[in-house]
């Protein structure tokens, strides 16, 4: 039997004790010292300090499966900006770019509503909510992945962290 693990939130101990009792397959974006039978990565990254039996590595491999009802559906576009550094977003990207967009909309330089998605789980969420204080009527916060296919095939623009929601925003 092989365990997929997709999660940035598994330490590389869990994964050893999955490692004890089945082979596994990991989904990476950048080199973590770990051991596994199976790396994947949709990016073309040089793995120096994971060991692996086998690396896919390259867009080829990214496994994405975008549901049929959202492919090449050509819906209008709001005039809004997604801003989705990914589900975790433990690095707090998110919040710097809604400190330059604050920026954009005091100095009226902005005139495009913003939705920021970010997922239940994130740490950075209750800094995230205090920093749109005064900010609601421009930049709207969901939580949690729901519609996030929507979110991206309505939006004017797209800004995004790297892995594998950039390929699904690529696909859309």
């Amino acid at each position: 039997s092989l365990i997929l693990v997709d999660s940035y939130m598994i330490s590389n101990l869990d994964i050893m004790k999955i490692n004890a009792i089945a082979k596994t397959c990991v989904l990476l974006d950048e080199d973590r010292k770990l051991t596994t039978e199976i790396v994947i990565c949709p990016h073309l990254l040089k793995f120096n300090v994971c060991k692996a039996e086998n690396f896919l590595i390259g867009p080829k491999y990214t496994p994405v499966n975008i549901p049929e009802k959202y492919k090449r559906k050509i819906k209008k576009k709001n005039n809004t900006i997604l801003v989705s550094m990914g589900s975790f977003d433990s690095k707090g990207v998110t919040l710097k770019i809604v400190q330059i967009l604050k920026k954009l909309y005091d100095n009226k330089e902005l005139n495009i509503n913003t939705i920021v998605a970010l997922g239940k789980t994130s740490p950075i969420i209750k800094k995230l909510r205090k920093a749109l204080t005064g900010y609601n009527n421009r930049i709207s916060l969901r939580i949690g992945k729901n519609q996030l296919y929507d979110l991206y095939n309505s939006s004017l623009l797209a800004l995004g962290a790297p892995g594998l929601s950039q390929s699904e925003r690529l696909l859309m």
